[in-house]
């Protein structure tokens, strides 16, 4: 399948790219990597030829999990001393860093009026902090 129009990694902005090749060559952060919609997005990258560094504060313990975990980093977002420790384990690793894809998030499971300080505290710990935190990182 090829896709016309301007595309990453083209040198002509309507030369056709081969699919699973549209991102070669770039160097990836994926917070939430671990599961989820953070694992389909990391997923679809490496499908397009991307390095990918996946970081997620807990990571399936099954021996089937569903994305391939090879090239994970445990780190609590809202840490900053995780978040720069696994930044520049993730940027030795793969050579440099061309992006960063915010996807970690939590959520309260009770309605708004039952949400507690503490709940409160976490979901902005990780939110709000580890996306400021994360960003931070990846213009270092």
């Amino acid at each position: 399948m090829a896709v016309s129009g301007e595309q990453i990694g083209s040198s002509e902005p309507d030369a056709p790219v081969k699919s699973g090749t549209q991102l070669t060559g770039r160097k990836f952060i994926v917070t939430g990597g671990g599961r989820g919609i953070g694992c389909a997005v990391a997923e679809a990258f490496l499908a397009e030829g991307a390095s990918v560094t996946k970081l997620d504060r807990r990571f399936p313990d099954d021996e089937t999990p569903e994305c391939d975990l090879s090239s994970s980093i445990a780190c609590d977002i809202s840490s900053r001393v995780q978040v720069e420790g696994a930044f520049a384990a993730a940027v030795d690793q793969m050579g440099g860093l061309d992006g960063l894809v915010n996807v970690a998030g939590i959520m309260g499971r009770s309605a708004a009026e039952a949400i507690d300080d503490d709940s409160w505290n976490a979901m902005m710990d990780v939110n709000v902090r580890g996306t400021f935190l994360t960003n931070q990182a990846a213009f270092r």
